[in-house]
């Protein structure tokens, strides 16, 4: 028998709401996506059901963080240890190597370049969702 949390568990992770891009176009986004974004999660948790106006994001890379969300939704969220003090010399700032990047990360992040600006834009949409998969 199922008891109130598990139902309303449930319920949550197929809930559904607008996100809505500087250009107008509107988005639906399920609860796995918001949950990858801090600002996204916020109105997720609270069970908002209208639209979000992402005044900074036009429908062009709205679409891609969407993508690379949606890619991401069954991704094990990273975890990190308060307790560093057993290796002095682990810098938690390290980036991946590029051996760890799949394939399909390798392909998405291609797709953009430092000569047309789009690299740029889309680091700082990262940044702008606080994303916890960050692109690497």
């Amino acid at each position: 028998m199922k008891d109130e949390a598990d139902e309303s568990r449930g319920k949550k992770s197929n809930m559904v709401f607008k996100v809505v891009s500087n250009d107008g176009e509107e988005f639906e986004i399920d609860d796995n996506i918001a949950q990858q974004s801090s600002i996204l999660k916020l109105y997720s948790d609270e069970g908002f059901s209208g639209s979000v106006p992402l005044s900074k994001v036009n429908s062009v890379f709205l679409r891609h963080i969407i993508e690379f969300c949606n890619h991401h939704k069954n991704d094990l969220q990273p975890e990190f240890d308060d307790d560093d003090d057993d290796d002095p010399n682990r810098d938690i700032y390290e980036s991946k190597r590029a051996d760890d990047i799949s394939e399909w990360d390798l392909n998405f992040t291609q797709q953009f370049t430092a000569k047309d600006g789009t690299l740029f834009d889309i680091i700082m949409l990262n940044f702008l969702f606080y994303i916890s998969m960050h692109i690497e």
